[in-house]
């Protein structure tokens, strides 16, 4: 070990900073969480190939064949907004705080035609 000029140990120094951040590091991977659901429209059908995503961020995945998802890598006990879109439904959303396992998302359809009843102008 080398002694520095203020009289103090510069290894004793490093171990000690080399400890703390693996204490670090493991209480910040201790505290990730996951987010699981399901994706359904209206009539609780699930919905397939839906965009699970975490609002304004960049984490996303896609629902499967009967409308699961998990999204993973969150930070436990910090609220979050999960949207889901698919093409021809409008976009749906939960606020929830990770961890979570039983988020259900509905979405609604477009409607297929015009409103009769609208007034067009012209």
């Amino acid at each position: 070990m080398f002694r520095t000029r203020s009289g103090g140990y510069c290894a004793l120094a490093i171990t000690v900073t080399a400890v703390m951040f693996i204490v670090l590091v493991a209480v910040l991977a201790s505290q990730t969480a996951s987010v699981s659901g399901i994706v359904v429209g209206e009539d609780g059908v699930p919905i397939e190939s839906a965009i699970v995503r975490i609002q304004a961020t960049e984490t996303s995945t896609t629902t499967g064949a009967d409308g699961t998802f998990t999204l993973t890598g969150l930070t436990e006990g910090i609220e979050i907004v999960v949207t889901a879109w698919k093409e021809t439904y409008y976009p749906g959303g939960e606020t929830i705080t990770p961890p979570a396992g039983d988020v259900a998302i509905v979405l609604k359809l477009h409607p297929a035609e015009d409103n009769p009843d609208y007034a067009w102008y012209t």
